[in-house]
């Protein structure tokens, strides 16, 4: 006769059986994590974003994004690209610019030069400071070069002496992890000061090293590139900036954040482990945002923001940004580097905040050069100790 298999036995079989799946998936959620930039170079994944006409894959490393060498883009055929790729914010912030700053059709808003970086051509000589500005589109900045950071930094040291080139290493839609296979190539740049405004990107897509649950990143990142390839890249984005916010200081969600620390934090390090030689100073730089803890947001803010497709509270993105840049601070401390906490300059000259962002995170024109002046004020000091310059 057939002995029935007591209930507990099979609750405590359906229990190990569950609890052994999940981490089974957590084992293969990390894999994939630590191994996301390989898979993507080995089997040539394409760029689920829609290319800008200043933007290209790399041959070499497919999935990794460049900027097209030796390109000259003028307004309307910036106008053109983001409307054929929807990118319908970029538009009406393009022809703000143009009526703002009286730009005709054929005004040239920036140039890539033959290294593929965003601006002038470097000098070949190294006969000035050389400044690198290493980021995401916030370091890219406006499609009005003139008033990036990058390019006012070199415009106010110039004009308080020594000369300094300021490459822009800037690159939108990039995270931290992106800069670590370029690390030779900005090595052999060999710039005296380094400077690393990033971090937004892994911020909204939960990226960077070492995830807490690796599981969740995972199904985070998948039904983030199920949305993209539904919608498309344009339609996607607009979707974060259209969706409802509901501002809760006092919600569940946010006290779950109190002690977040960003995982990627750790690939800040390697950047500048990677980086930082006797010959250089690496300077990080702590990132504003438009919605902050201890402000409420205004209504102009609720409406022009946009926030991670994991939250519709904008006091989250707040404070996860708080926690990031308490990172940095930390980092700074840590390994004896200098640190502008842009952030906190921005509590008081970016007033009313509203004004001076685009959307959550990016700047205005009149917002970029606003940073850039204050950035330059906080290297003067830097440049004069590099008058040391050497022709190479």
């Amino acid at each position: 006769m057939h002995t029935p298999i007591p209930k507990y036995r099979s609750l405590v079989f359906i229990g190990t059986t569950f609890i052994a799946s999940l981490i089974i998936l957590e084992g293969f959620s990390q894999l994939i994590f630590w191994t996301r930039e390989p898979i993507k170079q080995a089997i040539g994944l394409p760029l689920l974003q829609g290319l800008d006409i200043y933007e290209q894959e790399d041959p070499a490393n497919p999935g990794r994004l460049l900027l097209k060498p030796g390109l000259s883009l003028n307004l309307n055929q910036l106008i053109q690209s983001k409307k054929k790729n929807g990118y319908h914010i970029t538009v009406k912030i393009l022809n703000r610019l143009a009526k703002k700053y009286q730009l005709n059709e054929n005004a040239r808003m920036f140039q890539i030069n033959r290294n593929g970086f965003k601006g002038p051509e470097i000098d070949r000589a190294h006969s000035k400071v050389r400044i690198l500005s290493l980021g995401d589109s916030c370091t890219f900045g406006t499609l009005l070069d003139r008033m990036t950071y990058p390019r006012v930094i070199e415009q106010e040291l110039n004009e308080m002496g020594p000369l300094v080139e300021v490459i822009n290493a800037g690159l939108e839609g990039i995270a931290p992890h992106h800069l670590l296979p370029r690390l030779d190539e900005f090595r052999k740049l060999e710039p005296e000061i380094i400077t690393l405004y990033i971090g937004w990107n892994s911020i909204f897509t939960g990226g960077g090293s070492g995830p807490q649950l690796a599981t969740a990143w995972l199904l985070r990142n998948l039904t983030m590139q199920v949305q993209m390839a539904w919608l498309g890249p344009s339609a996607y984005a607009e979707s974060l900036y259209n969706k409802p916010k509901i501002p809760d200081p006092d919600s569940s969600e946010l006290k779950s954040y109190e002690d977040y620390v960003p995982g990627f934090i750790d690939d800040v390090r390697d950047i500048v482990e990677g980086l930082r030689d006797g010959n250089n100073k690496v300077v990080l730089i702590t990132i504003p945002g438009l919605y902050q803890m201890q402000q409420a947001p205004s209504p102009a803010a609720l409406q022009k923001g946009h926030l991670p497709e994991f939250t519709q509270n904008p006091y989250v993105l707040a404070k996860i940004t708080e926690r990031y840049n308490l990172g940095l601070k930390n980092l700074a401390r840590e390994m004896d580097l200098k640190l502008v906490d842009l952030d906190l300059w921005s509590q008081t000259a970016l007033v009313p905040r509203d004004s001076f962002f685009e959307d959550s995170i990016h700047l205005t024109a009149e917002g970029q050069e606003k940073t850039g002046q204050y950035l330059a004020t906080q290297l003067a000091p830097l440049i004069k100790k590099e008058i040391r310059v050497v022709s190479r």
